[in-house]
């Protein structure tokens, strides 16, 4: 773990949420790279990670329904420092749930809105 010694900050790796209904995430964005739901993990190549100026995007996929829909939860995990006396941050961020309709001759052949999209607020610590 990086410590800068100016500040005595640590940047933090480590996040545990909640959404408001209960759902919880954990996530470690230290090699390797991991997050759960609930009592399920996903690491590996069952986890899209996008680095952004913004902060780290993981992506799992929850649900796959052959010539009818994809379901994806993406999680955002902003950066953030732990200060040298603090055990953890508060964190609050969100994740978007995507259903992606699709067909079997590809997503021309589908009507109307292709993705739809849920958001939820999530709040927690992270360390």
């Amino acid at each position: 773990m990086k410590t800068s010694r100016q500040s005595g900050r640590t940047p933090v790796t480590h996040y545990e949420l909640r959404s408001a209904d209960g759902v919880r995430i954990v996530a470690s964005t230290a090699d390797p790279l991991s997050l759960s739901l609930d009592e399920n993990e996903f690491s590996g190549a069952n986890l899209r990670v996008d680095r952004t100026d913004f902060g780290l995007i993981l992506t799992i996929g929850l649900d796959f329904v052959p010539d009818s829909q994809t379901t994806t939860l993406s999680v955002m995990l902003p950066h953030g420092n732990r200060p040298a006396e603090a055990r953890s941050i508060t964190i609050q961020t969100f994740s978007v749930k995507t259903i992606a309709l699709s067909n079997i001759a590809g997503p021309d052949a589908v009507d109307g809105q292709i993705q739809e999209y849920e958001t939820q607020a999530l709040t927690g610590n992270a360390w």
